[in-house]
């Protein structure tokens, strides 16, 4: 599986191995309400988390978000979209846009493994064919 969805930015789990499916990193601003940012955080895990998806929140205050993007995503948690894409996804349609997407991921990553184990399969149909060496016992 690590061969198959790694690459140079870590490695890409499908969603039904993944230990986690979804990371909520608080990313605090300028005379923001940090208590407020932090509430809403726990609160999209604690939805996510009642609908069946595994998700954690980082609140680690000596990283800075990008540093935890970064490290989530070599950890291999599956918090990067496997094209590394970023979207925006309103609290109202959480639940159901984290499964669809989820599940766009699943099929995604599926296809590619398949794509490039077709790649490696070679049919024999007669001896001497190139590329067919005969191995004497």
């Amino acid at each position: 599986m690590i061969m198959v969805h790694g690459d140079n930015k870590g490695l890409v789990l499908p969603p039904k191995v993944a230990s986690i499916q979804a990371i909520v990193i608080p990313v605090p601003y300028k005379d923001a309400n940090t208590q407020g940012i932090f509430d809403a955080c726990e609160a999209t895990v604690k939805i996510l988390s009642e609908s069946g998806i595994r998700a954690e929140a980082d609140f680690r205050d000596n990283y800075s978000p990008g540093w935890k993007y970064s490290h989530w995503e070599m950890k291999a948690a599956c918090c990067r979209r496997d094209n590394s894409a970023k979207i925006d996804i309103p609290i109202a349609n959480l639940v159901e846009q984290v499964k669809d997407l989820l599940n766009i991921i699943q099929t995604s990553l599926f296809e590619v493994a398949k794509e490039k184990r077709d790649a490696c399969i070679q049919v024999v149909d007669t001896v001497g064919k190139p590329g067919y060496r005969h191995h004497k016992n």
